[in-house]
C-alpha cells in the first residue's frame, strides 16, 4: 500500500489506494483532490508543485467551492435585509470568486479502505459502496462579509465503479445562513483536448455578462467534439455528463448538483466539468440557493465513473 501522508512542501498529500492502479490523492490545503487513477490511467490533470497548489488552487486538481461556487457580482449580496461585502479574490472583475475554503488547511478526518480505518475517525464515511477514500472536515468561525458559522466535509471515494465525492455542510450558528456548493474538477481522457467530445442533455445554457448569469436562458448544447470551442459556462443538466477520447471515457453522475459549468483552461491540457448545486451569483439572484436554519444539513453528491468509447 502507498504511504498514506506524505509532505507536499508545507501541505499534506493524503492517497487512499484500492489496489494497484486503483488510486486518489488529495491535499490538506482546500482539500483539493489531485489524483484519480483508474486502471493505471490518470483523470485529473494535478497541481504539479506546492507553488502551484498555493498560488492557483482553482487553476488544476479538483477544488472545493463553498460556500458559495463560481462568482459573487461585485462581491455584493443581500441576505433577509441585510448587505454584505465579500472579499473581492477576482481583481481583474471585481468579484468574488469561489468561496473561501481552497486555500484554508482542512482537518485529515479519515482514510479508510474498505471497513477498516486506517488513520483518524471511525465511520465518518457515508459512501454507498466499499472502496478506499479520504474524509476531509473543516470548521469555519466567520468571515468579511460573511458572518455565518458552519462545519463542512469533503469525502473523496475510489471503488472498482470509479469516483464518488460527497460534500457536506452543517449551519453550526444561531442564525440561517447562504449556502451554494461545488467543486472544480479539471478531467483528462486520452488524447487532446480538442479530439475530445462532450456529450449529455441540457435544458440550455445561462446568458451572461462579463461571466455573471443573466438567470435567463438560451438554447445551446454543450455536446459534441470540443475541437476550437473554449468554454466558461453554466449549464442546466439533465442526466449525465460524459466526456470521452478514443479510448477512455468518463460519465459524470450529477446526482444532487443540477448545474454544471464547464470550462476550458487557457493551456487546453484538460478541462473542467463543475459539478454545482447553484448557478454563478446565486447569492443575488437566487436560481439553487439554499437557505440552512441553524443545526440543518446540506449535501451533495456525484459520481465519476470510467468507461471505454
Amino acid at each position: 500500500m502507498q504511504e498514506l501522508v506524505r509532505e507536499f512542501g508545507t501541505h499534506s498529500a493524503v492517497t487512499a489506494e484500492l489496489e494497484k492502479g486503483f488510486a486518489l490523492t488529495a491535499f490538506d490545503l482546500g482539500a483539493n483532490l489531485n489524483s484519480f487513477l483508474f486502471d493505471g490511467f490518470e483523470h485529473i490533470r494535478g497541481h504539479r508543485t506546492p507553488e502551484e497548489l498555493e498560488s492557483h488552487a482553482t487553476r488544476a486538481g479538483c477544488a472545493v467551492l463553498i460556500p458559495f461556487a463560481n462568482r459573487v457580482k461585485g462581491g455584493l449580496y443581500t441576505f433577509q435585509g441585510r448587505s454584505f461585502q465579500l472579499p473581492i479574490n477576482e481583481v481583474p472583475r471585481g468579484n468574488a470568486l469561489h468561496g473561501f475554503l481552497t486555500e484554508r488547511e482542512w482537518k485529515i478526518k479519515a482514510v479508510y479502505k474498505g471497513s477498516d480505518y486506517l488513520f483518524g475517525e471511525k465511520g465518518t464515511s457515508r459512501a454507498p459502496r466499499s472502496g478506499a477514500g479520504v474524509v476531509f472536515s473543516y470548521d469555519f468561525a466567520c468571515d468579511a462579509g460573511y458572518p455565518f458559522k458552519f462545519t463542512s466535509e469533503a469525502e473523496y471515494s475510489i471503488s472498482k465503479d470509479g469516483l464518488w465525492v460527497r460534500l457536506t455542510v452543517t449551519n453550526s450558528g444561531k442564525s440561517d445562513m447562504p449556502v451554494t456548493m461545488g467543486t472544480h474538477p479539471y478531467f483528462l481522457v486520452d488524447g487532446k483536448l480538442e479530439e475530445w467530445t462532450l456529450e449529455g442533455k441540457s435544458k440550455g445554457r445561462f446568458k451572461a455578462v462579463d461571466l455573471i448569469p443573466t438567470g435567463e436562458l438560451e438554447d445551446v448544447s454543450f455536446t459534441g467534439k470540443i475541437g476550437p470551442r473554449a468554454f466558461d459556462e453554466c449549464y442546466v443538466a439533465e442526466g449525465d455528463v460524459k466526456l470521452y477520447g478514443k479510448r477512455k471515457g468518463i460519465k459524470i453522475k450529477l446526482n444532487e448538483n443540477p448545474y454544471v459549468q464547464i470550462y476550458t483552461p487557457p493551456s487546453r491540457d484538460s478541462i473542467a466539468i463543475e459539478p454545482m448545486t447553484a448557478i454563478g451569483n446565486a447569492f443575488n439572484n437566487g436560481i439553487g440557493l439554499k437557505v440552512l436554519k441553524p443545526k440543518e444539513r446540506f449535501e451533495a453528491t456525484y459520481e465519476v465513473i470510467p468507461f471505454s468509447p
